[in-house]
């Protein structure tokens, strides 16, 4: 979608149902993730996102093996994606407890 100004980006956060982050180099942290799940998302990210043992510790949110697209493919279709409007409300509080540290 290119440049998203802040109105824009929360906007794209409230119409979307998760936050996949497919980096294939060594990120840092990942600051949309802290982003998405601020805004109550789940993420389903690659190991090499710097968040990824912490995210992945919450049991709330998805780490694949980068350049790994079968599994990525497995964790997006696993049974806890299924209805995942209620997901991201049963998750929202955890997501953005995370977030605030």
């Amino acid at each position: 979608a290119g440049f998203l100004n802040q109105t824009e980006i929360s906007r794209a956060y409230v119409a979307a149902d998760c936050l996949v982050l497919p980096s294939d180099y060594r990120e840092t942290w990942g600051l949309v993730v802290n982003e998405a799940m601020a805004s109550g998302l789940p993420c389903i990210i690659s190991d090499q996102c710097g968040c990824a043992e912490d995210l992945g510790s919450l049991g709330m949110n998805e780490v694949f093996s980068c350049g790994n697209i079968s599994e990525l493919r497995t964790r997006f279709l696993a049974s806890q994606w299924k209805g995942i409007s209620d997901y991201v409300r049963l998750s929202f509080l955890r997501s953005r407890q995370l977030s605030q540290r």
